[in-house]
């Protein structure tokens, strides 16, 4: 009963039901396999969906785990001699497809692990760890894994990974966590007595957002810092004429 349950709700590559691309994320092989999918969603996840907003996190979630489990169907049977009657299971691709927006949003974050006294790159990890997923896809589409397909799912990883990027660079993910590193940055400068860097930083900021509120505040206080009463007192002025249009266009 259990068994025939379990195979209804995963995905087969050579019997694929209409609700299996949705069912199948939610099975996992053993406690270990959930527990590292786990582990991954809770390192990555937590962090995008602030980000992003607790709607379009889910709506990436799950849409990530139908394309992938869907791409890893395909590549099944494109692939000679792959088993069509093994069924697809687990969350790895729609983590995946998390993973690959975290490696954009995210790419200055590092990540300390337990008994390391340093911290590793989040993004020089997340690459080693696509270089390993890649070969093994390399190796099932070359033949050299058992049956032709392994019991790891490496084509719906990489293609996970590769959309969430892809889907991050065209939201301006990017682009939107350079703004909050250099800002950052810039605050990081003046707390640590460095009012010209600073400046510098604050004015990289404006360049590409020249309406920021808090950049432009605080350009002045740094510019107050250094001792340029007149740059400082110009830049707080911009900043009051900004609130001022935000008053009067909320009103």
């Amino acid at each position: 009963m259990i068994v025939t349950f379990y195979a209804s709700l995963s995905l087969v590559p050579g019997a694929i039901r209409w609700y299996g691309p949705f069912t199948y994320s939610f099975l996992h092989e053993d406690v270990f396999h959930l527990s590292v999918n786990m582990l991954f969603l809770w390192v990555f996840g937590g962090s995008l969906e602030d980000a992003l907003g607790r709607k379009r996190f889910l709506a990436l979630y799950f849409g990530g785990a139908v394309f992938t489990g869907l791409l890893q169907v395909i590549m099944c049977r494109a692939i000679p001699n792959s088993d069509l009657l093994s069924p697809i299971v687990g969350a790895s691709g729609a983590v995946s497809v998390l993973v690959g927006v975290f490696a954009v949003r995210f790419y200055r974050t590092r990540i300390r692990f337990v008994g390391l006294p340093w911290r590793v790159p989040s993004v020089a990890l997340l690459s080693a760890v696509l270089l390993l997923e890649m070969a093994g896809a390399l190796a099932e589409l070359l033949g050299h894994s058992e049956n032709g397909q392994g019991s790891v799912a490496h084509w719906a990883h990489v293609g996970g990974f590769i959309l969430g990027m892809a889907w991050a660079y065209r939201a301006k993910l990017y682009q939107a966590g350079r703004h909050e590193y250099m800002a950052t940055d810039a605050a990081n400068a003046l707390e640590n007595g460095s009012p010209l860097t600073a400046v510098r930083r604050w004015e990289a900021v404006l360049m590409t957002h020249p309406k920021d509120l808090r950049a432009l505040t605080e350009l002045g206080r740094a510019w107050n810092a250094v001792g340029d009463r007149e740059q400082c007192g110009g830049e707080l002025g911009s900043g009051l004429q900004i609130a001022g249009d935000h008053v009067d266009g909320d009103s």
